[in-house]
């Protein structure tokens, strides 16, 4: 299961890098609260965090725990949220989020931690699409 995910988040930086001017490398702690470092296309030092769905919600769950790591990184690096789904790719610049306008969620999520099917409440973010910043659509 985490080789797969991993596979996902190389394809994804290898498909940024290509075809939108991105410069990301994998990160190299699987505990990081994000996915992929390096430069935004503007060449601004960037961090994303990456979910791969196979359901299409109307809202994209952001765990807060992630969010509140990513948002106390200095300042100068800049935090996204990226988000696949069957409809596309789905990018939310983090900083550019108005935080009072996201509401804390408890919702029971599978616990990543084992893969053991449990699943225990967490403090999420739901993010509505239209907050993405970028967005790559499927036409089909």
């Amino acid at each position: 299961m985490i080789e797969d995910i991993k596979n996902k988040e190389n394809v994804m930086i290898l498909f940024l890098n290509t075809f939108y001017g991105w410069g990301l490398t994998p990160s190299e702690d699987e505990f990081e609260y994000y996915d992929a470092y390096g430069l935004s296309p503007k060449k601004v030092k960037s961090v994303i965090e990456m979910k791969f769905r196979d359901t299409h919600y109307s809202t994209m769950m952001l765990e807060k725990m992630k969010y509140d790591h990513l948002m106390s990184m200095d300042e100068e690096t800049l935090k996204f949220y990226l988000v696949q789904d069957p409809t596309g790719i789905y990018i939310f610049w983090l900083q550019n989020i108005d935080k009072s306008l996201l509401k804390v969620n408890k919702i029971l999520c599978p616990d990543t931690t084992f893969w053991g099917g449990k699943k225990i409440e967490k403090e999420v973010y739901l993010l509505p699409k239209e907050y993405a910043s970028i967005l790559i659509l499927n036409t089909k």
